[in-house]
Formats: structure tokens, C-alpha cells, sequence
């Protein structure tokens, strides 16, 4: 938003639906509410600027800087401010008297919750369906402006996207693999803000809560951020499985290191054109994926981060670096790849590699069964208990 209608003093206060239902339910309970004018609403509600940029802060963009004179945005044409002249009305600095209401609430028992959680949901609510364009998509929850599907913290397996991808092209391999999961979009990427914040995968996977080892899952890119979590953390990691790690295998050709021209052709591609492009096929699995990631690709600066993210993982010392981890890793790895997209890197035991025949870099869309398969084993493993130790005669 270039900028918000009203003053730093424009009030408009909001009620959950959930309590103002609750609250009406009782009202006919208690005869003293008879003839009574009962405003129900949250007076504690941050003043309009104030809770935009409380909003801002959780979605991970800007908020406006600048306010306008709600006289000045209803006397300029609706076709230049996009406003409904009828939704100005509700942009003044009242207050109101909610002492009535407030007894009663208290009478029966009612305590209000908080607003702005109940307004960070709702905005976690928009971006999961993309502002209402998408009804079915799976719902998520933006954590220190990192969009995910499930709940991390508790999760037993985390799977990372890589290019161009979003969460939900985890979705099949997901559904195959028993136990809580979740789904994280890359920073700056699908559905999550921009971060240059080295340890933000640390702030989503390790609360305080955490008392189990967790299973990473990465694609391409997305591998290179387990790789680097589970070598930082190796106490919290049960296991690893790198799906077409990009650092070993062929870095891209000269032409997609051009991150101004592999933008553009982000930016504009179809769903079709991208399944064509990237040889997904057209499965139903493929068909969601794609379209989801274009969704994501049309988004302000999506696709440059994709094509900037791209060049700086084929640079020979990122490569080399990320190798000499997974040299170094104290995590049980696997590593999976399609057998037309093959490795070009050593892999250094005890680290296992499993080959998807007739696959290309994208397994988890094309084959979810094999690579669903390998990453219930690995969790398999982790369940199962330690041999007991034999003491000597």
C-alpha cells in the first residue's frame, strides 16, 4: 500500500466473530441486558496506523509511511484510489463506550480474545489462499515471516522446496509419509518474506518447546538449507535426505546465471509452459505444483530472488563449501536423485544414494511413491530404539 486513508488517531475497532456469536447467544439469558444498547467490540484495538503496521511486521512487507485526508481520497476518482467511497465512513477517531457490554461479558463468563492474533490469523488465512483466489489450498501460518503448512515445531519431518517451487510440491510426498509434517516455503520465496538472516531456518524449527529430533527433507536449493541447518545442528536432526541436491550435481548453464533474463522468464510463464519447461509432466500432482508456483512467481520480486538464488548456488566456493559439510555431517544422509539427472560430485560415505529410474530433477513431483519410500525409511530408523548394549563375560 502507497499509503493509508485517515490519521494516526483513526479508530476502527474490531470484534472475532466466534465472541460477538458467543456474546449474543447469552444476551437473551439476562434480564438486566433488557432495553440495554450493548456495544460489543474490542476497545483495546491499536489505533488503524498502528495495526497496519503491527500486520506489516507479520506478513514480512513495509507498511505505508505516508497517510491522506480521507476528505482528499472521497473527493478524487474512485478509478485512481481503488476506494469504495462508502467504506470512508467507517475511518473516523471515535471511541465508544463498551462499559455495558464488558459487564455482561464478565456476568457469563465471556473473556475476549486477543485481536491482533485473531487479525494475524486472518492474514495468515489470505496468504494461504492467496487472498481468496484459492479456497482449497492447504491452510498455513506466516513464523517470523516464514510461511508453513504444519507446525515445525512439533513436526516429525521438514521438507524445503527448491526452484521454482513453493511448499506445496511436497504435498504428495507428504501425504505418503505417516506423522505430523511440515511444508516451509524458503525466505523471500513462495509464500514467505525476504530474509538475509543466516539462522532463519533455526528460528522456525528450534522453540524452546522442542524435545524430539526432527527429519529434514530438501530439493535443490531446499537441500542445501537442511545440509547447512543439520551441520550447525546436528543434536536436533535425526536424519537428512537430499533430494537432486543441486551442489553436486552440474551446476546450470551460463545462460540461467543471468538473473535479469531467468527473471523475466519466471515472471511470465504459464503453468503449462513451466510443467513443459521443467519436464514435470502433466499429472494432477504436476498440475498443482505449477500453478502454485506461478502464483508465487507473479508476485513483486518473487522471480528475481528465484533467478538471484539460482546464481549464487552454482558458484564453484558455494558448491565446494556445501560439500565439504555433507563430508563432515554427523547426521544419518540419504541422497536421491533421477536417474536423468544424475550426480556429477562424489558422494562420500556413509552417506546412501538412491537412483529414481527414468526421473529428472524433480522426483518428488514425477515419482512421490519412490521418494516417499526413502523418506520412510529414514524415519522408520529414527523411530526405532538402540540396540541394547552386551556386556562382557
Amino acid at each position: 500500500m502507497p499509503a493509508l486513508v485517515g490519521t494516526e488517531r483513526t479508530f476502527v475497532p474490531l470484534v472475532t466473530v466466534d465472541y460477538l456469536a458467543a456474546f449474543l447467544a447469552t444476551v437473551p439469558e439476562r434480564e438486566e441486558t433488557r432495553d440495554q444498547e450493548l456495544v460489543v467490540l474490542d476497545p483495546e484495538t491499536p489505533r488503524l496506523p498502528a495495526l497496519v503496521r503491527a500486520l506489516a511486521a507479520h506478513l514480512g512487507v513495509r507498511a505505508p509511511r505516508r497517510t491522506l485526508p480521507v476528505g482528499l481520497v472521497r473527493a478524487l476518482p474512485r478509478a485512481l484510489t481503488g476506494v469504495e467511497p462508502e467504506s470512508l465512513g467507517f475511518l473516523v477517531e471515535d471511541t465508544y463506550d463498551t462499559r455495558a457490554a464488558d459487564e455482561h461479558a464478565a456476568r457469563v463468563g465471556l473473556a475476549r480474545p486477543s485481536t491482533l492474533d485473531a487479525a494475524a490469523r486472518w492474514c495468515d488465512f489470505l496468504v494461504s489462499t492467496r487472498f481468496l483466489e484459492e479456497s482449497s489450498a492447504d491452510r498455513g501460518a506466516l513464523r517470523h515471516g516464514v510461511f508453513t503448512v504444519g507446525q515445525p515445531a512439533t513436526a516429525n519431518v521438514a521438507y524445503l522446496h527448491g526452484l521454482p517451487w513453493n511448499g506445496d510440491a511436497w504435498r504428495d510426498v507428504a501425504a505418503r509419509v505417516p506423522g505430523d509434517h511440515a511444508r516451509i516455503d524458503l525466505p523471500g520465496l513462495g509464500r514467505s518474506a525476504p530474509s538475509d538472516d543466516p539462522a532463519w531456518l533455526d528460528r522456525v524449527l528450534l522453540p524452546r518447546a522442542r524435545g524430539r529430533k526432527i527429519v529434514l527433507v530438501g530439493h535443490s536449493l531446499g537441500a542445501a538449507a537442511a545440509l547447512r541447518f543439520a551441520h550447525a545442528h546436528p543434536d536436533a536432526v535425526a536424519g537428512l535426505v537430499l533430494v537432486s541436491p543441486a551442489f553436486l550435481q552440474r551446476p546450470a548453464p551460463p545462460a540461467m546465471r543471468i538473473a535479469p533474463l531467468v527473471s523475466l522468464v519466471l515472471r511470465r510463464s504459464t503453468a503449462q509452459g513451466l510443467a513443459s519447461r521443467l519436464g514435470v509432466g502433466a499429472s494432477v500432482a504436476a498440475a498443482l505444483a505449477t500453478r502454485s508456483a506461478v502464483a508465487d512467481l507473479r508476485r513483486p520480486a518473487v522471480a528475481g530472488r528465484a533467478a538471484r538464488a539460482l546464481a549464487e548456488a552454482s558458484r564453484a566456493s558455494v558448491r565446494d563449501e556445501l560439500a565439504r559439510m555433507l563430508a563432515g555431517l554427523a547426521v544419518p544422509c540419504s541422497v536421491v536423485h533421477g536417474s536423468r539427472d544424475p550426480l556429477t560430485v562424489p558422494v562420500p560415505p556413509p552417506v546412501r544414494v538412491h537412483v529414481v529410474e527414468g526421473a529428472g530433477h524433480d522426483p518428488m513431483i514425477t515419482h512421490a511413491d519412490e521418494v516417499a519410500a526413502v523418506v520412510r525409511g529414514v524415519v522408520a530408523a529414527r523411530a526405532r530404539p538402540a540396540a541394547p548394549a552386551i556386556a562382557a563375560p
